[in-house]
């Protein structure tokens, strides 16, 4: 399901845009649904999207570093913040491990959230992407509210009493291909 929302999400990517793709597995497979031989730049601070991104053609990798987190393959520091918040960026794909309707966008690498805040801040526009399976869901690392994002992008079946908790937010609810 990870992949239907991921395709869905990046069908609003143009030619030229300047993209941040976040970390873990649901933007690993995002990386490997941008549309082929389309030039873009592409903002990432996690080696499991870099490895993915970097083997693109026409496209320009900005990797943000510091210190490296194994549990999420990624990398933080003020330095790399502050470069963040200078950057333009058209387009950020956020990912999250927990989707809840009251407590917002959450994730369980308390290093994850200035970076995520950073860029909901710096983007011109925020997409939520996530499986069904996090929707509800609250981790330790609470990092944004629901309406922080223009659109929230969700794969997989959602119950209708799951979906009625959610009612109001801007969410897609991708089920099938297509």
């Amino acid at each position: 399901y990870k992949r239907l929302a991921c395709r869905s999400a990046v069908a609003s990517i143009r030619e030229g845009d300047t993209i941040f793709i976040d970390c873990g597995t649901t933007m690993q497979s995002l990386a490997d649904c941008l549309p082929e031989g389309l030039p873009l730049s592409i903002i990432c601070y996690s080696m499991n999207v870099a490895a993915i991104v970097t083997r693109r053609p026409a496209t320009q990798v900005i990797l943000i570093g510091g210190l490296y987190h194994p549990s999420s393959q990624s990398f933080s520091s003020d330095e790399g913040l502050s470069y963040l918040r200078r950057l333009g960026i058209n387009k950020a794909f956020i990912s999250a491990g927990g989707v809840h309707p009251v407590r917002g966008a959450s994730c369980s690498n308390f290093h994850e959230i200035a970076i995520k805040q950073a860029v909901i801040a710096t983007a011109m526009e925020s997409i939520l992407v996530a499986d069904a399976s996090k929707l509800g869901s609250l981790k330790p690392a609470f990092f944004a509210d629901l309406d922080a994002f223009a659109k929230i992008v969700v794969g997989g079946s959602v119950s209708g009493e799951l979906r009625k908790r959610f009612r109001g937010l801007s969410l897609d609810y991708v089920t099938k291909a297509g």
